[in-house]
């Protein structure tokens, strides 16, 4: 048992040399490399043992001992945090020893086999630079028809050798150096197939947007330019007669109407922000002073309803704080909004989780029924008239769409008549 700890402690140690600082795709391929190396090197080690034991000989043995270092130096490589410079190490250096081997000893062991996963690993290498593809094909392929050629017409320089195992081993090792390319490969692939269905998600999603913001653009962005339209036309007609008895009355629904658009346009403006993917200005952000902004930009709704806001100790993120402040203000604005109560209340907390923050918004509104619990969140559904609470149906979308821009996510609980608690998850983001 205390062998098979120790053997795994030390194939993880051999394996992870180089790939512990790495993530993704370039630290899988470092691993994996390790992985075929110290492989290599172990049968190339196997070979110089079973020639000891059969037939000795001095410069088998010195051969096959120089190939377990060429091999291990791929690992010392990786160790020192190089690894373009272990992959170019890989094609154009461990090569070397096919055709001095077969130009010494005039062995054959598979060696077109080892020439050829060279070839590939140099063609997987370096799929994003041509000129180094080609070299690597070019250069292994003179290396190997070169000694090929000189062995057909001339005899081995030192001695003849052709032990039984080698060309088993050899092909062995190369079909491990394949998996390498495979495992990656398929590894690839699947990254590719999976973003391939993100951005399918996202595509039907933003199909679904320009769906709704159609609707908008024929129904809601119409009807309070009707209504702006109407009012002053009457305005105008009254005018004409010399009437202005009317006049406020109209003038205030034309106003309205105009209020209306504005809040719209506004909306949509904010929430095609959040859905661009220009890089955003992150800084560490004190959450305290984002709230002490929205209080200021509230406060008239604030007064005019006698609102109470508590707020408890909020933490500092890395985020960008024009969206925070669009987050908190939506949040705690629905809160004041759709809220009868003598005195409406917000009380606003927070907690830290493992690695990820709470933000609490508790208020003492009207409350949501539960089967509307995730229609709230999408774009433009409004659960009530506009002459009872006016509003675009844009806000919670909105602060769904930067919850999400930050991996996390905006839930609520409710109770009708009792009021909700929003909770916004985001990942304790580092710089």
């Amino acid at each position: 048992m205390k062998i098979k700890k120790a053997f795994i402690k030390f194939w993880v140690f051999i394996s992870t040399q180089g790939a512990d600082d790495k993530s993704g795709q370039q630290g899988k391929m470092i691993t994996l490399l390790n992985q075929a190396a110290f492989l290599t090197a172990i049968g190339t080690l196997f070979m110089a043992g079973f020639c000891l034991v059969t037939q000795p000989n001095v410069f088998y043995l010195t051969i096959t001992s120089l190939m377990v270092v060429q091999y291990s130096l791929i690992i010392i490589i990786h160790r020192y945090r190089k690894p373009f410079l272990a992959q170019k190490y890989i094609v154009f250096i461990t090569s070397l020893w096919i055709p001095f081997v077969v130009v010494l000893t005039g062995t054959f062991f598979s060696q077109s086999i080892a020439v050829m996963t060279t070839i590939m690993l140099g063609y997987f290498f370096f799929h994003n630079n041509k000129k180094l593809q080609i070299a690597a094909f070019i250069y292994n392929s003179i290396l190997y028809l070169s000694a090929t050629t000189y062995i057909a017409f001339y005899p081995p320089l030192i001695t003849v050798e052709d032990l039984p195992f080698d060309e088993a081993c050899v092909f062995i090792l190369s079909m491990t150096w394949i998996y390498v390319i495979y495992n990656v490969r398929e590894t690839e692939r699947q990254n590719l197939i999976s973003d391939l269905v993100l951005k399918n998600k996202e595509l039907e999603e933003r199909t679904e947007e320009l769906k709704r913001f159609s609707y908008i653009a024929s129904h809601d962005l119409k009807s309070p330019l009707r209504t702006i339209i109407s009012f002053l036309g009457l305005m105008e007609r009254d005018l004409k007669k010399g009437s202005v008895d009317n006049l406020a009355h109209n003038l205030e629904f034309a106003r309205s109407g105009a209020q209306q658009l504005n809040y719209l346009v506004k909306d949509v403006l904010e929430l095609s922000k959040i859905n661009t993917n220009k890089p955003k200005v992150k800084k560490k952000i004190n959450l305290n002073s984002t709230l002490k902004k929205v209080m200021l930009n509230l406060n008239s709704e604030i007064k005019e309803k006698n609102v109470v806001v508590n707020a408890g100790e909020l933490p500092t993120l890395i985020c960008n704080e024009v969206e925070f402040t669009l987050l908190f203000q939506n949040i705690i604005q629905n809160g004041i909004k759709y809220n009868e109560a003598r005195q409406p209340v917000v009380n606003i907390w927070s907690e830290e989780k493992d690695d990820i923050i709470q933000i609490h918004f508790e208020d003492n509104g009207i409350g949501i029924e539960s089967n509307y619990f995730q229609q709230i969140f999408v774009q433009f559904k409004r659960l009530h008239t506009d002459e009872k609470y006016k509003g675009t149906g844009l806000g919670l979308a909105l602060c769904k769409k930067i919850a999400k821009s930050y991996g996390g996510e905006i839930e609520v609980q409710s109770v009708i008549g009792k009021g909700s608690n929003f909770t916004v998850t985001i990942p304790v983001l580092v710089e």
